[in-house]
C-alpha cells in the first residue's frame, strides 16, 4: 500500500496492511479520525488538502456547536451502562499483548483512536456507576498510550494521555491507576 511506503520512506511505521485497512474503515465509516501523522500520508499520498479529505481545516474546532449535537451525543453515552466494560478490558489487554509482540509504532494509532473514543464517551456519561468503570478504562488505556507515545519519541502526546490517565484515574476513584503517570509526569518535570 502507498501508505505504508511513504510512512516507511518517512521513517515512521504505519502498521501492518491488515491493521492499515482495518483504520482505514474505520475512517471511512466516521468511528474515528486519523490522527496527524495519517492526515499527513493521506495528503501526500492522495495529493489532496486536509478539506478535500473531509476533515476539518486546520484551526477550525470540531467540539459540538449545536443543541442537536449534544442531544445526540448525550444519547449515544445513554447506550452505555454500568458493566459493560469488559469488551473493552479485553482490547486494551489486546493492544498490551500486540505492543509487546510487534512495538508501540505498529498499535499506537489504533491505541490512540480508541482512546478518543472512550475518552468522548465518557465525557457525555451521566450515570455516576458507569461512568466510574469507563473512568477506570480509560485511565489504564491513556496510561498505555502515554507509554506508547514516550516509545516512539512523541513527549507531547505522552504528556497529554498522562494528564487524561490521571484525570480519569481521579474520576475511579482508583489510586493504583493514578501511579504510573503520575510517576512519569513528576520525573518527566524534575
Amino acid at each position: 500500500m502507498k501508505l505504508r511506503q511513504r510512512g516507511q520512506q518517512l521513517g515512521t511505521p504505519v502498521g501492518s496492511v491488515e491493521s492499515l485497512k482495518t483504520q482505514i474503515s474505520r475512517w471511512e465509516n466516521g468511528k474515528v479520525a486519523p490522527g496527524d501523522f495519517h492526515r499527513q500520508l493521506l495528503r501526500e499520498v492522495l495529493n489532496v488538502s486536509d478539506e478535500g479529505l473531509g476533515f476539518a481545516p486546520a484551526g477550525v474546532s470540531t467540539a459540538l456547536t449545536s443543541p442537536l449535537s449534544l442531544t445526540q451525543a448525550l444519547g449515544r453515552a445513554a447506550l452505555f451502562e454500568a458493566g459493560s466494560t469488559a469488551h473493552l478490558h479485553h482490547q486494551v489487554e489486546a493492544i498490551r499483548k500486540a505492543d509487546g509482540q510487534f512495538g508501540a509504532a505498529d498499535v499506537l494509532e489504533y491505541a490512540r483512536n480508541l482512546l478518543d473514543e472512550t475518552t468522548q464517551q465518557r465525557r457525555y456519561l451521566v450515570q455516576t456507576g458507569a461512568r466510574r468503570e469507563l473512568a477506570a478504562v480509560t485511565a489504564d488505556l491513556a496510561s498505555l498510550v502515554g507509554w506508547q507515545s514516550l516509545d516512539v519519541g512523541d513527549l507531547d502526546r505522552a504528556w497529554t494521555a498522562f494528564e487524561e490517565a490521571k484525570s480519569a484515574a481521579r474520576e475511579a476513584e482508583d489510586n493504583a491507576l493514578r501511579s504510573s503517570p503520575l510517576r512519569w509526569c513528576t520525573t518527566f518535570a524534575a
